[in-house]
């Protein structure tokens, strides 16, 4: 067996999820760019990290400031000395937050709404000249415990998860770089150890995980391994979140002997064959995925399912898989290529077809011959150009978008071909928005300007997929002409700046407002300033505080918020500016 070049997990995340985002958030949130020659910065900052309550240094820890007008990405990053010092060299004019990662200390999210600005450490340059900054951070709480099982042996090499209490409900809690977060395990005396928490209340849970080599090729001739975990305890003995005992952090304080019994399940057998329908043919490298429908046991919050790969007759097995209600989900495998060989490269492409999603329950004993039917699904064929005849970007992706709330379900994208021309293939019955994504020079400089099948506007309407059908001819222009919103987000009150507020252009068209794709998103910097890129038009500008929800709006909600957005209108290949005023809470 010859193994990957890297662990794969098995159940990839769809590509549609990414491509929707790079159109909308980081095409929106692109910068210009620099003129060729502009100058670059010529500033240092110098600093010094300090434990709060000793004024000891930390020594050999990593440090990064960002830029705050790209959220969350990292833009330089150094390391402390053994004197706690640190610096950067040649930074351009701007304000920058400073972020330290190290075991055991508070680092408030630089965009988390509920972080006070006083909480944050910000240095500014002109540059050209020095500036000094001292930061102070202090050190969180602490949970420790011991895993065993129930005959009293340490538990070894188990997973640990980790929820905070926030609005009533546990969510999972993913800590700072290089603290105590979901997916640490446990050593080899089964001990625990979480630190840098905020105060607060918690819940603690741990679930062996399984792992295996998956026994079909992957895509590069490579074997996936694949990885489950069998359920959660959780502190004092509950088996699923709700009935988990909340475990109280103060201060810099520690909550140890949080020690947990794993409870023993019964487990069983799961196994059956994929067919196509049609035909009842056997699908081989179909990817089977099982994973726990009811999230508030836990397993759904962060962890994979229990995944396998069909083999040549389209056969399939999982075991060790414990009591209860599953979504099993069927999805199409990639292709199997090689290199060079006696009578060419050989290219084995997998059977295409609609992604398929069932619940299953499991409880009291095996369950095998299951006999699960796949359609092929639906096609959609077209061409894509180049407004005024240009040429091609390097990089374009058709995808689609469901039309209708419901269920989220993985769907099939597909790469333009040199030749312009596209087809996608194993698409689900429905109506669904066709959209591209194209980038040049890593950048998404691409807009959609026209999308038509015959005589349907498919930029307004969604376009109707019917099993077994192929809808044809379908012909996308974009255009380069992307148009640029820059401006502030302040108050409404006092007129002051408001950090991490966001924006949505949504277009005036209300024949066009569902669709997520037609919509643009920013969010205003330390100094409530945005910047968003993306295609020209008449829009209505929404501005939400950075608590409010800004995705998965429904109808009504979007209608309520439109009803008091100003309109703006964007010209193709321009830059606009304009002042935003956050709404009052109500």
């Amino acid at each position: 067996m010859r193994p990957s070049s890297a662990m794969k997990r098995p159940f990839r995340v769809a590509l549609l999820a990414c491509i929707i985002y790079c159109a909308t958030v980081v095409g929106a949130l692109a910068q210009p760019k620099k003129a060729e020659g502009a100058a670059r910065g010529q500033s240092t900052v110098l600093g010094r990290v300090v434990y709060e309550d000793t004024g000891r240094p930390l020594r050999r820890v990593a440090v990064s400031i960002f830029d705050p007008n790209n959220r969350g990405r990292q833009h330089r990053q150094a390391w402390t000395n053994g004197r706690g010092e640190f610096v950067f060299k040649n930074v351009e004019a701007g304000k920058y937050y400073v972020h330290v990662s190290a075991l055991g200390i508070l680092q408030p999210d630089v965009f988390d709404p509920g972080a006070k600005e006083s909480e944050l450490t910000v240095v500014s340059v002109d540059g050209t000249g020095k500036a000094e900054v001292r930061v102070r951070v202090r050190r969180g709480g602490a949970i420790t415990g011991q895993i065993s099982y129930a005959d009293g042996a340490p538990a070894t090499n188990v997973t640990l998860g980790v929820w905070h209490k926030k609005n009533g409900q546990f969510v999972p809690y993913h800590g700072n770089q290089g603290g105590g977060w979901n997916g640490s395990q446990t050593d080899e005396r089964g001990s625990y150890r979480v630190t840098g928490l905020p105060p607060g209340e918690y819940a603690v849970g741990v679930a062996e995980q399984k792992m295996n080599v998956d026994e079909t090729e992957d895509e590069d001739g490579g074997h996936s391994i694949n990885r489950a975990l069998l359920g959660f305890t959780f502190y004092a003995g509950a088996t699923n979140l709700r009935a988990a005992t909340p475990i109280h952090v103060s201060g810099s304080e520690e909550a140890d002997d949080i020690d947990i019994t794993l409870v023993e399940r019964s487990t069983h057998a799961v196994s059956g064959i994929i067919v196509r329908r049609r035909d009842s043919r056997p699908i081989a490298r179909a990817r089977i995925t099982l994973s726990p429908k009811d999230e508030a046991s836990g397993e759904g919050s962060f962890s994979e399912g229990n995944s396998v790969r069909t083999d040549a007759r389209g056969l399939w097995s999982l075991d060790e898989v414990p009591d209860g209600v599953y979504t099993l989900t069927v999805m199409p495998g990639g292709e199997i290529q090689r290199g060079p060989e006696p009578g060419g490269a050989a290219v084995r492409p997998a059977p295409k077809f609609a992604v398929k999603k069932q619940e299953l329950t499991i409880g009291g004993g095996d369950l095998n011959g299951l006999v699960i039917e796949v359609s092929e699904g639906g096609r959609v064929s077209g061409v894509v150009a180049v407004d005024g005849g240009r040429s091609l970007p390097r990089e374009i992706h058709i995808y689609l978008e469901a039309a209708e709330a419901g269920e989220r379900m993985p769907l099939p994208s597909a790469h333009v071909r040199q030749d312009g021309t596209f087809t996608l293939e194993g698409l689900p019955a429905g109506a669904f928005y066709l959209g591209a994504y194209a980038r040049e020079e890593g950048r998404q400089q691409y807009f959609v300007k026209s999308i038509g099948a015959g005589d349907l506007d498919l930029l307004r309407e969604p376009l109707d997929i019917t099993d077994g059908a192929e809808v044809k001819n379908v012909r996308l222009v974009i255009s380069p002409d992307v148009t640029t919103l820059t401006g502030r987000v302040l108050a409404s009150g006092d007129q002051t700046p408001v950090r991490g507020a966001m924006i949505m252009l949504i277009p005036s068209d209300p024949g066009r407002q569902r669709r997520r794709g037609a919509r643009l998103h920013g969010q205003a910097n330390a100094e409530g300033q945005f910047t968003i890129t993306g295609a020209p038009g008449d829009y209505l500008a929404i501005v939400m505080r950075p608590s409010q929800r800004v995705y998965g709006l429904k109808d009504d909600e979007l209608k309520a918020l439109a009803a008091a957005a100003p309109p703006v209108t964007l010209r193709p290949g321009e830059r606009h500016s304009m002042d935003l005023t956050v709404p009052d809470d109500k």
